[in-house]
């Protein structure tokens, strides 16, 4: 079976601009560094859209889940340091997701994010499975009377092609998903969390920037 995915729409606001590396869309954002991290992990969901394979595939995938945990803890020591008034809604948010963690909510970060990194970079293992679907178009089968002699078989008209799956196995609590599937949903979950940071910083000071 091959399973099928619309084309992700990438959110470049806070990518890098290729003109002038030293800035980016994320600085007009109070957790620009976290913002940073986030961006890159939408990159490589770009990257594993392309169906890379092997090593190729395992080496993106690790990077992506990498990052998207990485997003917390830059947040927290990173943009929590040079921001001070999001200091106070970056602790208020931390308690809150911590409080959820005996009950793996919310579930995309302690049961996807956090978990699956702890596997990778901690035991070096990927919860991910592929199968592969080879179509040959083309191709004739011709059924012959005693005594005759085949004829030639015309060439296929086009070459094999292959489709690619993946889906998340073993324990995971997501076990059957597309792991890239799980990874958009994180970076949206991400961007939602940071949004709602950023507004509880601006509400509680006046002085907070930009």
């Amino acid at each position: 079976m091959a399973f099928k995915h619309a084309p992700v729409a990438l959110d470049t606001r806070h990518m890098r601009p290729k003109g002038n590396p030293k800035m980016t869309a994320a600085t007009t954002h109070l957790a620009s560094a976290a913002r940073e991290v986030l961006a890159r992990a939408e990159y490589m969901l770009t990257e594993l859209r392309d169906d890379p394979q092997g090593i190729e595939w395992e080496a993106k995938l690790s990077a992506s889940i990498a990052l998207l945990r990485s997003v917390g803890h830059v947040l927290d020591k990173a943009d929590g340091q040079r921001e001070q008034c999001l200091r106070q809604p970056i602790n208020s948010w931390w308690r809150k997701i911590k409080a959820g963690k005996a009950n793996r909510n919310p579930q995309i970060f302690w049961g996807f994010i956090d978990e699956e990194r702890n596997l990778i970079l901690k035991y070096g293992e990927l919860r991910t499975g592929e199968s592969t679907m080879v179509a040959i178009v083309g191709v004739q089968m011709t059924a012959l009377v005693g005594g005759q002699s085949p004829a030639p078989s015309p060439s296929p008209q086009q070459s094999p092609s292959a489709t690619h799956s993946y889906r998340m196995i073993g324990g995971s609590s997501f076990a059957g998903r597309d792991p890239r599937d799980l990874i958009e949903e994180a970076i949206k979950w991400w961007r939602s969390e940071l949004d709602t940071i950023e507004k509880n910083a601006k509400a509680s000071s006046q002085t907070c920037g930009p």
